[in-house]
């Protein structure tokens, strides 16, 4: 598998090209679609024992920032949303002023100063969006890279595909296959607790990932 470094010139371009058609719901399908795969990822709480109230929380694909009102709804004390779609964090900054949201590409930093600072990486549909190249080389670099950042635990999540969605395609989302989808994460964070969830649609299931730090008493010795 090759190293993705960071985000090519044409991988801006094809993300720009879908949110720019498809603005709404900051490129999901429906605003509930939207709302209950941020209240699933939350869920991460629960299975970590970490809580989200007085923590710290690194949203990767932010879009316009919707997730952050959730968060400080449960307390979170800390956040910081990222996206590499300027128009979105644009309309993110008049929505929360209060927040802080930066144009970054995760891959290309600067952000190692924040290796460990979080206790939490959440990432929403970024994942999902066509690499130029290699969209399994992409999602494991972006997973090893959240889970540096994270102390209690990364969640995330994607398309699956299946033989509707293989046979209609689409040039701008990617679906991935399950079984290299978690052998990706093995590799990306080999000292996770991965819990999996699949959630069956005719056309575009998904699965919700969260990579839990084990606790010390849940490590061999």
């Amino acid at each position: 598998m090759a190293e993705y470094a960071r985000l090519t010139a044409e991988d801006f371009k094809i993300n720009q090209r879908f949110f720019d058609n498809n603005w709404n719901c900051d490129g999901w399908h429906t605003e509930e679609s939207k709302w209950d795969n941020y209240f699933k990822m939350v869920m991460i709480a629960a299975e970590s024992g970490v809580d989200l109230a007085g923590s710290s929380c690194l949203d990767v694909g932010c879009g316009t920032g919707d997730l952050s009102k959730l968060l400080r709804g449960v307390g979170v004390r800390e956040y910081l949303g990222i996206d590499i779609y300027e128009p979105h964090l644009v309309e993110a900054h008049a929505k929360y002023p209060g927040e802080n949201f930066v144009l970054l590409d995760l891959l290309a930093g600067p952000l190692d100063k924040f290796e460990g600072r979080f206790d939490y990486v959440f990432c929403s549909g970024a994942l999902t969006t066509r690499s130029a190249s290699d969209n399994y080389d992409f999602a494991q670099a972006m997973i090893s890279k959240m889970w540096e950042m994270a102390n209690a635990g990364v969640a995330f999540n994607t398309l699956l595909t299946n033989e509707l969605n293989e046979v209609m395609g689409n040039s701008y989302l990617f679906n991935y296959d399950p079984h290299k989808l978690l052998g990706v994460c093995r590799r990306a964070a080999p000292d996770a607790e991965i819990i999996c969830r699949v959630e069956d649609d005719h056309l575009n299931p998904q699965a919700h990932i969260h990579l839990v730090r084990k606790k010390k008493e849940d490590v061999p010795t």
